[in-house]
């Protein structure tokens, strides 16, 4: 017989240790919360938030929100830089379009600079 100490546990056996026993306590507390919630309701569950269809709905939901909101903001943005090409005097189209009309329109030799910061001229 040793008579001494055993040896204390190491960090990850102790964080091992502490996130079970602390996930064991929030499952039993959330079983105790739907006992009472059935017992004061009368009813059998939360339906939906039972189920892992809960989850995915809460998240098609949430992408559908921030797919609007990016939406708007490009919308919002587009439109502002347009206000501000009309500002200075100059007509604002999309590449699409300069690509499907202007092709007919500029002459043979001409070029179309796509870069702002060059327009002023120079060689690309």
């Amino acid at each position: 017989m040793s008579g001494g100490r055993p040896a204390p546990a190491g960090f990850w056996t102790t964080l091992r240790l502490l996130l079970l026993t602390a996930r064991k306590r929030a499952v039993g507390r959330r079983l105790h919360q739907m006992k009472l919630w059935r017992a004061r309701s009368g009813r059998k569950g939360w339906s939906m938030y039972e189920t892992p269809w809960g989850l995915i709905l809460s998240v098609a939901f949430c992408l559908l929100v921030h797919a609007s909101a990016a939406w708007v903001v490009t919308g919002v943005v587009g439109a502002g830089e347009r206000i501000d090409a009309e500002k200075a005097g100059l007509v604002a189209a999309d590449d699409w379009f300069i690509r499907d009309a202007g092709l007919a329109v500029l002459p043979e030799g001409s070029r179309r600079c796509s870069d702002p910061s060059r327009s002023s001229g120079g060689s690309p």
